[in-house]
């Protein structure tokens, strides 16, 4: 369970069974005061759709770790049929596979803390689609009720 919240120009999300919370700076207060515009979301979801994989529970909570573990920038690589997460630091790295991805196209992206701070607070299967730096759409659902979230990628240097 998820307690939602307003604190000034802050949105604030809380774990109900657990001791997790997590602020985000409002920079637009018509999302939090009304609902965005549904076509605008649907627009924008239609172009970064199309690459899907799913995350089971156990997967979700192995990346969280590993990026708690490793504080450094997080890549997320699709090749083939496996997704794997690297993570360096210093001279430290992590290379994480997650076989079994029927990915359509390959893709690259370096994720913001916010990808982990949603999955940190989802906790459980997602469904996510990315696409060579672009957004990065995640989607759970849990009961009756779907969660969607599109987080922008951090632009990588080449």
């Amino acid at each position: 369970e998820i307690e939602i919240g307003k604190k000034k120009n802050k949105l604030v999300l809380k774990g109900v069974h657990d001791n997790v919370t997590l602020s985000l700076i409002l920079r637009e207060p018509q999302y939090i005061l009304n609902q965005l515009d549904e076509s605008k979301f649907e627009e924008l979801k239609q172009q970064i759709v199309g690459n899907e994989f799913d995350l089971n529970e156990q997967e979700v909570k192995d990346i969280i770790d590993y990026a708690s573990t490793f504080k450094g920038d997080l890549e997320l690589t699709g090749k083939g049929d496996k997704v794997i997460l690297h993570a360096e630091e210093n001279e430290n790295e992590i290379l994480a596979e997650f076989p079994n991805k029927q990915l359509k196209e390959d893709f690259t992206v370096k994720l913001p803390d916010l990808f982990v701070s949603i999955l940190s607070v989802v906790k459980n299967d997602v469904t996510i689609s990315v696409k060579t730096d672009k957004p990065i759409y995640i989607r759970s659902a849990k009961g009756d009720v779907i969660f969607e979230y599109i987080v922008a990628p951090i632009m990588r240097e080449e």
